[in-house]
């Protein structure tokens, strides 16, 4: 199957508009831009695990084809304290393979950047697993956004919006004042944790997060909400979008369905992407 078109979708009228870059950000438009557009059909993200030898060319084209609109690039680390067994497992096979884990975020940039229908590429990173390589300048310009978890990310801001990188913000379910604070600055979108624990699929889908995501535009946040943590159906990724999310985050459950092949992997993609978009 083809890649969906980039249908343009309204926001609702009670939505908050997304946000407005401001004369300090730069001016530029990247692709992560253009995906989160206040009237971009809702947002997909999904989990590529970075150096996996299990997630080759032709998984890429899988998520692409089966209507992915943000790949977040994961680079492995040692403690993905945020993880649970289906990620972290897919960071483990990544370091035990001894790949050249830049090299393989380059390869993936490069491709995403032949063709404006392929997803937008967003690198996501502990801190602890090392960001000097990430923040090269030549490897800064490829990137579209980076999702950075863990302390000590602020002296790095400036490399990121320096470069036209749109740095994403993290808010944990418990909606913590300095993360809310934190995200408000947020270029990119904001990621907020539809369940308290790690990564992984769950049954169903705390209806608790309409009202914080409420409590987030409440706040002042306009950055596009992307809920995420346990989506692992079509119905549970069209709740996200009835409760105010301007998209989804799917992670575990991408790799879960990689590891089944890239076939599998295309068409969970495409019943997810079928069911954000009705």
């Amino acid at each position: 199957m083809f890649p969906h078109p980039r249908q343009a979708r309204r926001a609702p009228p009670d939505r908050m508009p997304r946000n407005v870059m401001t004369q300090t950000q730069a001016i530029e438009l990247n692709r992560l831009d253009k995906v989160l557009a206040a009237d971009a059909r809702p947002a997909i993200a999904c989990y590529f695990p970075i150096g996996d030898p299990q997630f080759d060319d032709r998984m890429r084209n899988a998520y692409w084809r089966g209507g992915a609109d943000i790949l977040e690039l994961g680079i492995p680390a040692r403690n993905p304290f945020l993880d649970g067994p289906d990620v972290a497992g897919a960071m483990g096979r990544a370091l035990a393979s001894g790949a050249d884990i830049f090299g393989r975020l380059d390869d993936m940039m490069c491709w995403l950047a032949e063709d404006d229908s392929r997803p937008a590429g967003v690198a996501m990173a502990y801190v602890e697993a090392g960001l000097e390589p990430l923040l090269e300048p030549a490897r800064l310009r490829m990137l579209d956004g980076a999702l950075v978890l863990g302390e000590g990310l602020s002296e790095r801001g400036n490399a990121f919006a320096s470069s036209n990188v749109r740095t994403c913000g993290f808010v944990s379910a418990a909606l913590g004042e300095e993360e809310i604070a934190a995200a408000l600055d947020a270029p990119g979108y904001v990621m907020l944790q539809a369940v308290s624990g790690a990564t992984g699929p769950r049954a169903s889908l705390d209806q608790d997060n309409r009202e914080k995501i409420a409590r987030l535009r409440a706040s002042g946040l306009t950055a596009p909400i992307l809920l995420g943590f346990g989506i692992s159906t079509p119905d549970q990724a069209r709740q996200a979008i009835d409760m105010g999310a301007d998209g989804i985050v799917v992670g575990s459950m991408c790799v879960r369905m990689g590891m089944q092949g890239a076939d599998a992997l295309e068409d969970f993609l495409g019943g997810i992407r079928a069911a954000v978009d009705a």
